[in-house]
């Protein structure tokens, strides 16, 4: 409801109340995804691009082959496909279409990780 109205910050505040002390695991994981997703904005405030991203990857090492696991992978390739971070790209695309081949980010992450071994790293 926080964010329905608009308050970020005590939707923020409430997720991580659940998250940290939430004993039904469906709901924790629920609630730690959606923080993540309210980290990533939109609006994305540069300053806080990279607490998502690193939300993202906490919430991928707790809740390892969680439902939102590929939608989690997809933006945090196109967060270090923004970056110019083609490492990164590359072993993300690889984990992605090893655990989803036929998912809806697929053909994008690997034209991703094509235009990566096209370009080369960024630096």
């Amino acid at each position: 409801m926080a964010l329905a109205d608009g308050d970020r910050v005590t939707a923020a505040r409430e997720l991580g109340l659940v998250v940290s002390g939430g004993r039904d695991v469906t709901l924790r994981r629920t609630a730690a995804f959606a923080r993540c997703r309210l980290e990533l904005g939109p609006p994305v405030p540069v300053d806080r691009e990279a607490a998502g991203v690193r939300c993202l990857s906490r919430f991928r090492a707790e809740f390892p082959g969680a439902p939102e696991d590929a939608e989690v992978l997809a933006l945090l390739i196109a967060h270090e496909s923004r970056r110019g971070r083609c490492r990164a790209v590359t072993r993300l695309t690889g984990e992605y279409t090893r655990n989803y081949p036929t998912g809806s980010f697929a053909a994008e992450a690997e034209r991703r990780a094509r235009s990566c071994r096209t370009t080369g790293e960024s630096p």
